[in-house]
């Protein structure tokens, strides 16, 4: 069986940051509370950052999920997910 490729090399894709290699090609990601330990091929708790021969990417760079107008101003912000995986907390921009 063919192995599943979730990460596609394009020009949104990007290396991930707040991370460190480990021992066997893990990676530690401390980006949030959960610390995830993330094998060769496999993604995190947020399922959002993915472990790629021993580095990690982050699969939502620059793709919104949701989009804020401020009314007052008419200014506008983005984020991937809205919500923080890790606590729940509303992310604002």
């Amino acid at each position: 069986m063919e192995e599943l490729k979730i990460l596609q090399k394009t020009e949104r894709l990007r290396e991930a940051r707040w991370w460190e290699a480990e021992p066997g090609g893990r990676v530690h990601c401390y980006l949030c509370p959960r610390h995830c330990h993330i094998h060769p091929g496999q993604a995190g708790f947020c399922f959002i950052r993915t472990n790629q021969d021993g580095r990690l990417y982050s699969l939502g760079y620059g793709a919104p999920a949701a989009l804020q107008v401020d009314p007052r101003s008419g200014a506008f912000a983005a984020c991937s997910t809205g919500r923080c995986a890790a606590t729940g907390l509303e992310i604002r921009l």
